[in-house]
C-alpha cells in the first residue's frame, strides 16, 4: 500500500490488514473511495459505518480486532 508520510514523501508498506484511525468521519463510501484497490476487503467500522456513540464504536473495534486473524 503506498502512502504519504507527515512529510508528504511516498511511503509503501506490504501488509494484509488495513486499519485507518482518523478524524470523524460518516460518510463510509467516501472512504472506500478512499482506500479502494488498496486491500482486497474494507470493512467499516465505528461513526463511518453509521453515527453513533463511543461506546458502539469502541464495540465495533473490538469485534473486529477479535475476528483478525
Amino acid at each position: 500500500m503506498k502512502f504519504l508520510d507527515e512529510n508528504q514523501n511516498e511511503q509503501f508498506v506490504e501488509a494484509d490488514t488495513l486499519i485507518y484511525c482518523g478524524a470523524r468521519i460518516s460518510n463510509g463510501k467516501k472512504l472506500q473511495e478512499i482506500f479502494k484497490g488498496s486491500a482486497p476487503v474494507i470493512e467499516l467500522i465505528g461513526d463511518c459505518k453509521s453515527p453513533r456513540d463511543i461506546q458502539a464504536a469502541m464495540t465495533d473495534a473490538q469485534k473486529f480486532a477479535r475476528s483478525l486473524k
